[in-house]
């Protein structure tokens, strides 16, 4: 069952999805071009040294955007869009960058028992 937010994004939850904290050499590389968080086609994220929380919304956004609409239709899609569009006006980094930009935005939550429970908007 897909799980939606108040948004209508699916829900991302520390089970299907990671996100970690880059290592040396692609922090460096991450910095050399920068790059302040990537996501990975097998769905993870990877975040500069910085830590930024509005980056790391943002690449959490594009792992909910995988989970929405499939590893091959949005990878096909968000490098076609890239192509087509470039990077800034690709409608997959609008719309990462219009929900990472709510502060409020949750992607996830967890009970008392620590398991993840739908997304929501505080």
């Amino acid at each position: 069952m897909r799980v939606s937010n108040a948004i209508g994004m699916p829900c991302v939850t520390p089970k299907n999805v990671r996100l970690k904290i880059a290592g040396p050499w692609l922090d460096a590389l991450m910095r050399h071009l920068k790059c302040w968080g990537i996501t990975m086609p097998w769905r993870t994220a990877y975040i500069g040294s910085h830590r930024d929380p509005k980056v790391m919304r943002h690449e959490l956004v594009h792992l909910a955007q995988i989970r929405r609409d499939g590893d091959v239709t949005f990878w096909t899609k968000y490098l076609w869009s890239s192509l087509r569009y470039g990077y800034r006006a690709n409608p997959y980094e609008i719309e990462a960058d219009r929900i990472a930009g709510t502060a409020r935005y949750k992607l996830w939550t967890e009970d008392e028992d620590g398991e993840s429970t739908k997304a929501h908007v505080s």
